[in-house]
């Protein structure tokens, strides 16, 4: 099931396999430091409702903020549910280190996220969910 970024993710208790919201799908945010911080943004405000959004959901559900280390492209808001298309729920990305409180810290202030744990992958890109809002990454 998709959405628009637009509408609200209350609706019906639909489904959601791995859907997500890129605020820089071109990957603007590659060419400069505050290019990436504005997108950054976007994708703050877009976590943010997306939690009060799914908060009214009476099924279970996962939501993410990916950041690619290289490709600004690939950052984005990720909402996962049981699905009937097969992929596995809950989601358990291959996370190296789930201590990161430097970008926790920056995500939470500078962000104002709510307090999220973040961790690291092999290849260095960084996976931020909430803990309480929905089902945890870990």
């Amino acid at each position: 099931m998709a959405s628009e970024a637009t509408e609200p993710l209350n609706g019906p208790d639909g489904w959601f396999d791995l859907w997500h919201y890129h605020a820089d799908f071109s990957g603007y945010g590659n060419l400069s430091a505050s290019h990436r911080r504005r997108h950054l943004a976007a994708h703050a405000d877009f976590f943010r409702r997306a939690a009060g959004d799914l908060h009214q959901r009476s099924e279970p559900f996962q939501l993410w903020l990916y950041l690619n280390r290289s490709d600004a492209g690939t950052d984005a808001v990720y909402v996962h549910t049981p699905n009937p298309n097969g992929t596995p729920f809950p989601l358990r990305p291959q996370v190296d280190d789930w201590e990161e409180t430097g970008l926790a810290a920056i995500l939470e202030g500078e962000f104002e996220l709510p307090p999220v744990r973040v961790g690291r992958d092999t290849y260095s890109n960084f996976y931020a969910y909430a803990p309480g809002i929905g089902v945890s990454l870990e």
